[in-house]
């Protein structure tokens, strides 16, 4: 009887603990340029974790909501560099069929938009370390990561440079 007890106590516990982190903002990270410009981003669990932004332009006031999905699954540890331009550079990870993979999206405040979600890595590599992106006034965005090639048993590092908003051309750098 006790264990049933034990059991249906700790079931509560998960059921109020899962309920009580969905649909709450986590991981709010703020980017702001000399210029007064802003963007905030967090995760939030719904079904399955999203990335939400906000920017607030220079004197203006705060976009409506944009949200990154990838469908069924988590969007997970993301990361984002903003220049002095007010544009920014996302990047995040998921894990599709055991694959870790890179996505990517790109804000321009000229246009005041997001672009859609591009996947930077290829189905064929894992990535397996952290990973990195930064964005010059220049507009070249630069991002780093390590991979695993599963099928040439191989790790190699990444680096994609290319102008904002680009997503094709990245190359290994080691071996």
């Amino acid at each position: 009887m006790q264990k049933i007890y034990f059991n249906l106590i700790m079931l509560t516990f998960c059921l109020i603990s899962c309920l009580a982190y969905s649909n709450v903002p986590r991981n709010v990270k703020l980017h702001a340029d000399s210029n007064g410009n802003a963007i905030v981003l967090w995760t939030l669990n719904k079904p399955h974790t999203v990335i939400q932004t906000t920017v607030l332009p220079n004197e203006g006031a705060w976009t409506p909501i944009t949200e990154f999905e990838i469908q069924g699954v988590n969007c997970e540890n993301p990361k984002f560099a903003m220049n002095n331009s007010g544009n920014a550079v996302l990047i995040w990870s998921t894990v599709e069929s055991g694959v870790r993979k890179l996505y990517g999206a790109s804000y321009t405040l000229s246009i005041n938009a997001w672009s859609s979600p591009e996947q930077i890595t290829s189905n064929k590599e894992t990535v397996i370390d952290e990973y990195e992106v930064k964005l010059l006034d220049n507009e070249m965005m630069f991002i780093t990561w390590n991979s695993h090639w599963d099928r040439k048993k191989e790790t190699t590092a990444h680096v994609l440079v290319n102008t904002l908003g680009k997503w094709k051309g990245a190359r290994a750098i080691s071996k």
